[in-house]
């Protein structure tokens, strides 16, 4: 009975070396494969988020696109306003510089119409023509009637 309780108990010392050797083996083979499937979670996060990060910016520069189009589209309406305004008046100035040419007299309020509507023709960029009758009219008489 001796003997068999020392073989057992050899046995049983032996499976517990062997144990902890396996233990002591698989314990850093265990981290690394926690550490490497961390890892890939890892990865697989920044794809995600790269993924996210690069239809973002596509989806910016289309819209980018788009409001630069629409700035384009604005800025070719105000020019063409721009435009209009100045048309219009020219063809004021020129109205009343071509009523009141042949007695060369204005009055106090068409002279005052004539400067602002000067001043406004000037910062839409008008040229000289309109230039040359308001340096006209400037010799005229003005009557302080209304």
């Amino acid at each position: 009975m001796k003997e068999i309780l020392a073989e057992i108990s050899g046995v049983i010392s032996g499976l517990i070396v062997i144990g902890g050797f396996i233990i002591a083996i698989f314990k850093p083979i265990r981290k690394r494969f926690t550490n490497w499937i961390a890892q890939q979670a890892q990865t697989e996060k920044l794809t995600t988020v790269e993924s996210a990060l690069n239809q973002l910016r596509e989806d910016m520069t289309s819209q980018n696109a788009q409001i630069m189009e629409q700035i384009a589209k604005q800025h070719d309406a105000i020019e063409s306003i721009n435009d209009a305004q100045l048309l219009s008046v020219r063809s004021q100035i020129r109205e009343i510089y071509c009523r009141n040419y042949p007695n060369k007299t204005l009055t106090f309020r068409e002279q005052r119409d004539i400067y602002d509507l000067y001043e406004l023709y000037e910062r839409r960029g008008g040229n000289g023509y309109i230039t040359k009758l308001v340096a006209e009219v400037e010799d005229w008489t003005i009557n302080n009637n209304l």
